[in-house]
């Protein structure tokens, strides 16, 4: 009977290339099969290979969930924060940063987003300012609560006085091919969280 999940840590740690491409073969046979592979390791090349999504730990903390598949297929536009691919899964504003507790003076809050999308489509937030950044000098080129985009560009979503009791929207397109950004704050962590649908 074949596993429904198999767990590895550090499986090509210190073997010869041809060897580690034969393991790689075998979790990737594996899950084609229907097996949830669960892959300790480091090497960035290799889990961007072998992994669907990656969990980042530090100091023994869930520090987020990166989705190596890029969501924009079929047309709708694609998201980043950083270097995380955006999807329905929400990622930390900031992952090394706490957030100000709903107790104290609420600051503002600024999400710098590299969005993927068809020149001419507009972004729309519900809440807050958008502003379209030079990717080069950081000047903000553009700015409003509704604003064309230029093709693939830099956006900052500033929202004053954010309230850790809100959820803030912001919908990138139209019609089928929209995406919609929600922005959360996780009492939990105590950490802003992002996702897109």
């Amino acid at each position: 009977a074949s596993p429904s999940v198999l767990m590895t840590a550090y499986a090509v740690r210190g073997l010869d290339i041809n060897t580690s491409y034969t393991i790689y073969h075998l979790l990737n046979e594996q899950k084609k099969n229907g097996v949830a592979i669960i892959y300790v390791g480091e090497d960035l090349d290799v889990l961007i290979d072998l992994c669907d999504r990656i969990l980042v730990l530090c100091g023994g903390r869930n520090n987020g969930i990166v989705s190596v598949l890029l969501p924009n297929s079929g047309g709708a536009p694609g998201v980043r924060l950083g270097d995380t691919v955006l999807t329905g899964q929400p990622v930390p504003v900031a992952p090394a940063a706490r957030s100000v507790m709903p107790a104290m003076v609420n600051p503002s809050l600024d999400v710098t987003l590299e969005i993927t999308a068809p020149k001419g489509t507009v972004i729309t937030a519900e809440v807050g300012e958008l502003r379209l950044l030079d990717p080069e000098t950081g000047e903000v080129t553009g700015s409003g609560t509704a604003v064309p985009l230029p093709g693939d560009c830099v956006v900052c979503w500033r929202i004053a006085a954010a309230d850790p009791g809100e959820t803030y929207m912001a919908v990138i397109g139209e019609g089928a091919r929209s995406r919609r950004l929600t922005l959360q704050y996780d009492s939990e962590t105590q950490i802003w969280m992002i996702s897109c649908e």
